[in-house]
């Protein structure tokens, strides 16, 4: 088991180290954030570069995890394709392997021809990397009795969630300091999920512009000995009334009704506010339309359930499984979604919830 978290330590060491590339470097970042009307494309880019630098930190995710398992890179999916069309009309697909000049290439064929960007990004994916010795050593200790076979899992992949709030960076903090919009909201999702049941078994969530070093990479897995890397996390604080986080379109009625027991806040990121629970910022995270992913949830609901939480449909409140969707046209969380660490928080919120005119459980 220990090969396959570092494996995913590594990837998201790297995955971090391109989406702060692409937001920091001035070449990349005019690209990233110019203006563009409704439905215009960029002059050179057929797809614009947002979804160029997406692509590439799946696709480097891609190639780590296939070096350990072959098996297991086949069965990755996430919300980008990795095939392009350029303003040539020639299609070019985006295959990460240890060749620094045919990364190079590539992307140069997509991009159109733009050399020094595609320099840029081709050096930012083959950069070299060592996960520290200290993180090495803690899940060596902890999973190396641990058997798993490789074959048997998936994995879900959001290369850079809450995008908005990586192109705007316009930074909105909380009354103690905690991010709810900007760069710190955005995050690298990975999560690992068995396919024969559906269950998440492993997840790393990055947070590359965090000034915590302690939470730029959280890891997790909840196979037999639960696993939690950085273990200082802490339980969910007392409050007299709980906090919940949403999004900005849940239903009025809804709101209403547990304002009287709840506080509610708006953040962005569905992988942030998941989180937001994992750290015990506030006490339950839901979404009530089908407007979160499996890929946005697959590695952050790992990490709960290592913590005793978990993260359950919002209708209903059934089990939330990952191998029920091939594809992104299935992957969406039809029935909405409910993430906590606490049980009694969540009865409480259903309580509430139930008492609304709309019967949704």
């Amino acid at each position: 088991m220990s090969s396959l978290l570092t494996t995913l330590y590594f990837s998201c060491l790297k995955a971090n180290s391109i989406a702060v590339a692409c937001r920091q470097k001035p070449e990349l970042l005019a690209l990233l954030t110019q203006e563009k009307k409704d439905g215009e494309k960029n002059e050179k880019f057929d797809h614009d570069f947002k979804t160029l630098a997406d692509v590439l930190i799946q696709e480097v995710v891609r190639y780590e995890i296939s070096k350990l398992s072959p098996d297991l890179g086949k069965n990755i999916y996430g919300e980008e394709t990795n095939t392009f069309t350029n303003n040539l009309n020639q299609t070019v697909q985006l295959i990460i392997n240890d060749d620094t000049e045919n990364t190079r290439n590539l992307l140069e064929a997509v991009i159109n021809g733009e050399k020094s960007v595609a320099n840029i990004l081709a050096e930012e994916a083959h950069k070299p990397f060592q996960v520290p010795q200290n993180i090495n050593q803690q899940l060596e200790a902890v999973c190396n009795k641990d058997f798993v076979d490789l074959t048997k899992f998936g994995v879900w992949i959001d290369p850079i969630d809450g995008t908005s709030q990586y192109i705007k960076g316009i930074e909105k903090l909380d009354e103690n300091g905690y991010p709810l919009k900007g760069l710190k909201v955005a995050t690298v999702l990975i999560g690992v999920y068995d396919r024969e049941t559906g269950q998440p078994v492993m997840g790393v969530v990055g947070t590359p512009f965090t000034e915590d070093p302690d939470k730029q990479i959280i890891l997790a897995t909840c196979i037999s000995s639960t696993f939690i890397l950085p273990q200082s996390i802490q339980s969910p604080q007392e409050r007299s009334k709980p906090k919940i986080v949403i999004g900005s379109s849940e239903s009025p009625e809804i709101l209403k009704k547990l304002e009287t027991e709840f506080q509610i806040i708006q953040a962005g990121g569905a992988g942030h506010k998941i989180m937001m629970v994992v750290h015990g910022v506030v006490d339950l995270y839901f979404n009530s339309t089908p407007s979160v992913f499996y890929w946005d949830t697959c590695g952050p609901h790992a990490i709960l359930k290592a913590l005793g939480g978990d993260i359950l449909t919002f209708q209903g409140f059934q089990e939330i499984v990952y191998n029920d969707a091939k594809d992104k046209s299935e992957a969406a969380h039809t029935n909405g979604i409910v993430a906590f660490r606490d049980t009694k928080i969540l009865d409480l919120f259903k309580s509430k919830v139930a008492a609304t005119e709309k019967v949704w459980i």
